[in-house]
């Protein structure tokens, strides 16, 4: 039996904050196994699409469907049912709460019993090493890029099928954005589809398989993988600033 490849698909978005339209006829699409990047400047309207993506901002028109099902018009909640998870700019953690309890916050809604609770955090320890020893410290307590895996494993441990990740590299050093890179570099491929949205394109280049590039809330740019060697450039256009790269 055939099976059906994971498609997440958005046609004319326009999307914003009450009489504020920030997004104007966004139109993308990602497959099951990409990593999609989508690169802009601040105030271009990443974080502004993730969270229409995430089904957290109505949609004012267009559609977002997933393998054909419409879930524009839908709750939220909606949207996490059917596997979609965002990791937002402020990372959507519990500072007061452990690592632990923070992880469990992640598996409520999914009807788990407790073995299965248990499996999928041990499994995001086994993951995600570093946060063993952190496992009963609070998070407010962790470094930013502590909290970042933290984050980023939360959300995983719901096991989505899309993974939305807005700006990972916010507020880190260059070496912790190193290991954060690592970290979204073990989770491309397979039966996941990743987008994330950077204006720190220095590493994010090399993570992704496609991109876009978003200005003033309209895609005016797409990446394609048959010329990678350019994407630097063309970005640079927009974002205003040089890109460290080796188009080789």
């Amino acid at each position: 039996m055939a099976t059906t490849e994971t498609e997440f698909k958005v046609e004319g978005l326009c999307a914003g904050y009450g009489a504020i339209e920030v997004l104007h006829g966004v139109s993308l699409r990602a497959r099951e196994g990409e990593a999609v990047g989508i690169f802009g400047r601040n105030g271009a309207g990443k974080s502004t699409l993730l969270e229409a993506l995430a089904g957290i901002l109505p949609a004012k028109r267009g559609r977002i469907s997933l393998n054909g099902a419409r879930m524009s018009g839908r709750p939220a909640y909606h949207y996490a049912r059917q596997g979609v998870a965002l990791v937002p700019q402020w990372r959507g953690l519990f500072p007061g709460l452990t690592t632990m309890d923070n992880l469990r916050l992640g598996c409520r809604g999914l009807h788990l019993t407790r073995a299965q609770t248990n499996d999928r955090l041990e499994g995001a320890f086994k993951r995600f090493p570093a946060l063993v020893q952190r496992r009963d410290v609070r998070a407010g307590s962790l470094s930013g890029g502590e909290q970042q895996i933290l984050a980023i494993a939360k959300a995983l441990v719901r096991e989505p099928s899309i993974l939305l990740l807005d700006e990972p590299s916010i507020g880190l050093a260059p070496i912790i954005v190193d290991e954060v890179a690592q970290v979204i570099q073990s989770l491309r491929g397979g039966e996941r589809l990743i987008i994330v949205s950077e204006q720190r394109t220095d590493w994010a280049l090399d993570t992704v398989d496609r991109g876009y590039v978003i200005e003033g809330g309209v895609l005016v740019e797409e990446l394609a993988p048959d010329d990678r060697a350019s994407w630097g450039r063309r970005i640079e256009h927009y974002i205003g600033t040089q890109i460290d790269r080796d188009d080789g």
